[in-house]
């Protein structure tokens, strides 16, 4: 099983990430799979590709958890930046090993009193920090339109419903260009209350009466 596209934005307060809820095998699918992971209490993960993979990553990150509570040394593992940190060694390793997991991640968080945290890594253990982040077929129809938006300091200046915006802009792209696209999105905020799995929702998309000129007039 595997799953589509997904994106995240840094905004004023904090990540919002997105990923449509459908995964699939051929023919064979399944609908409303919440693709997102809650790591510590300020972090989360979220992945496209092998949903097999995907559970082994969260079974290493779950022992990382245990070993992080184990110790009880004031020292956390789990902070978004320890797990991003973490698995882009794994990644590779595994790559090396061949073996490997054969996942796009994005890793975000936002720890109170610190900026929010964007970590994108890819099967090889290729890897990045930025202000926004994509992969899946995400990457190749999104990454310009979240990089215009964020560039630089802008993020800073960016809402929480203007970053909804950009989400949904970016979603709809994947709704309608995309032909494995599906159009109920589960939405992941991390901010200083925390990781909340917001409710899905539908974005509207019509394939045969799309206006690729949306793509740029995000905003309105």
């Amino acid at each position: 099983m595997s799953g589509g596209g997904i994106v995240a934005v840094k905004y004023c307060d904090g990540v919002l990430m997105a990923s449509d809820t459908l995964v699939s095998r051929g023919i064979k699918t399944k609908a409303n799979y919440n693709r997102a992971i809650k790591v510590g209490t300020h972090g989360g993960i979220l992945t496209t590709g092998s949903i097999g993979d995907t559970q082994s990553m969260e079974e290493y990150v779950r022992e990382l958890e245990l070993e992080d509570l184990v110790s009880a040394d004031g020292f956390s593992q789990t902070s978004p930046k320890e797990i991003y940190s973490y698995l882009k060694l794994v990644i590779y390793n595994k790559r090396s090993n061949f073996e490997p997991w054969m996942v796009g991640t994005i890793v975000g968080g936002k720890e109170k009193g610190k900026e929010p945290f964007i970590g994108w890594i890819n099967s090889l253990g290729n890897h990045f920090e930025g202000n926004c982040a994509s992969a899946g077929i995400a990457h190749y129809l999104c990454d310009n339109i979240l990089q215009d938006a964020t560039e630089g300091d802008k993020w800073k200046s960016l809402s929480r419903d203007d970053a909804k915006k950009l989400i949904e802009s970016c979603m709809r792209i994947l709704v309608v260009q995309d032909a494995a696209g599906f159009s109920r999105v589960q939405l992941t905020e991390l901010s200083d209350a925390g990781f909340v799995n917001h409710d899905t929702f539908e974005v509207e998309g019509d394939k045969n009466n799309y206006d690729p000129h949306h793509t740029v007039n995000w905003m309105k």
